[in-house]
């Protein structure tokens, strides 16, 4: 009986069904892709400047503020904490400020592909002299320098990079320091991984002046490299010719399965 019960299994059109089933299947394996920028020096502007850096695989473009030259400027004394005025508006005694975006954009031929869904990802930045950390300009440590960096892609806000450091307390004036990684899914999905992906830095300094007097300040230059890595599991969709197979197969295992109950 037993014998019976596995050749009736074992048939040749039973065998056929189960491959094409398997073949029509949905198959998922980790594609790791590892892709990397890397930004000329520049400096984050002050005295109410804004500038733009686009970071491409073979170069740059930048608009606005020359980002890539110096600046010198003069900053009026008598900031307080307590003081009327906004540094923002540029309303506020012994205080500025400016900003730069920098727009990260990488390329891939994954992103093109819809075969492909991008499950998770993560960005590594190594940035060079962020003052993340209040940098004192001065041996009094009456001027001083901040600076922040909002990543974000679109309008979805990511990750303030102050909240990566290896250290909250770590000194970030005139360094090298790789940052913790930031994950990337979430808060994004698949459908935000379209060729080219791009990532925004929004960069932003804040000079402030306790002294009485006005000061000459030099702007000195920053780097930042990234590392994005889609290095978790990547699935591929199966194509209507697989779906066509798998469909087959099943259908195969009905009309075997109504034969058995038939011949019962």
């Amino acid at each position: 009986m037993t014998g019976f019960i596995l050749g009736r299994m074992f048939k040749p059109s039973y065998i056929v069904a189960f491959a094409l089933i398997l073949l029509a299947a949905p198959q998922a394996w980790a594609v790791p892709v590892n892709l990397s920028l890397a930004s000329p020096k520049f400096i984050i502007p002050v005295d109410y400047k804004n500038g733009t850096l686009n970071i491409f695989s073979n170069g740059y473009t930048k608009s606005g503020f020359d980002v890539l030259g110096s600046q010198t400027f003069t900053l009026g004394g008598g900031y307080t904490d307590n003081g009327p005025g906004d540094c923002r508006l540029g309303t506020r005694q012994g205080c500025s400020m400016g900003f730069l975006t920098i727009n990260l954009h990488f390329t891939h031929p994954i992103f093109d592909d819809p075969q492909f869904i991008v499950n998770a990802a993560n960005v590594m930045f190594t940035v060079y002299d962020f003052d993340l950390n209040t940098d004192f300009i001065d041996v009094n440590k009456k001027i001083t320098l901040d600076e922040m960096a909002i990543l974000q892609h679109d309008n979805t806000v990511i990750a303030n990079l102050d909240d990566y450091l290896p250290d909250p307390n770590m000194q970030t004036d005139d360094r090298m320091i790789q940052l913790d990684p930031i994950d990337l899914v979430p808060p994004l999905a698949d459908a935000d991984f379209i060729n080219p992906f791009i990532l925004t830095l929004k960069l932003s300094a804040t000079v402030k002046n306790r002294k009485t007097t006005a000061v000459t300040l030099k702007n000195t230059p920053e780097a930042v490299f990234t590392q994005l890595a889609l290095n978790a599991e990547v699935e591929r969709v199966p194509e209507p010719t697989s779906l066509l197979l798998l469909g087959s197969g099943i259908s195969a295992l009905i009309v075997a399965r109504r034969r058995l109950r038939t011949r019962g």
